[in-house]
């Protein structure tokens, strides 16, 4: 393993530590919730990684209801019938076996949690690409701690 490997894995593991901390407590990050924007980044990640499996669907985002239904993944009845289930937080996923699973507040913090590593190794990789919601999750995790107010003057 080469030293940037091994000081990426350290630094890793620090904002894996940090992204789960901000998740939990569901930080405030300018106008949005962390636990929105790392959401966000979730469903990224799991749309250009791997193929949109375990992606999670919001019933009050009419874009994943217009995917589903023009995908032929749910119809309109299927969709109304998980509505009463999951009206708390619109969340769900489908399983490998089809089956819907419903997802709470505290399902979605630990499902976040869980993935964490991969996903801030995804932020890492394509921040500089222009991705607006990694772009997010760098900036609250790294590049906003980097320097203060006070220490940017001396850049100059």
């Amino acid at each position: 393993m080469s030293k940037v490997s091994e000081v990426f894995e350290m630094v890793l593991s620090v904002l894996v530590k940090k992204a789960n901390s901000k998740v939990k407590i569901n930080a405030r990050y300018g106008d949005e919730s962390a636990l929105s924007i790392f959401y966000a980044a979730y469903n990224q990640m799991q749309e250009e990684e791997f193929n949109g499996d375990n992606y999670i669907f919001n019933l009050n985002d009419k874009d994943d209801l217009k995917y589903l239904v023009d995908h032929e993944i749910l119809n309109a009845c299927q969709i109304a019938d998980i509505y009463p289930k999951c009206t708390a937080s619109g969340l769900f996923r489908i399983t490998e076996s089809g089956d819907i699973e419903i997802i709470n507040l505290g399902k979605l913090m630990d499902i976040l949690c869980a993935n964490m590593e991969t996903l801030l190794r995804c932020v890492l990789m394509y921040v500089g690409e222009g991705n607006d919601v990694y772009n997010k999750v760098y900036n609250m995790l790294i590049a906003d701690d980097l320097v203060s107010d006070k220490d940017f003057s001396c850049l100059c």
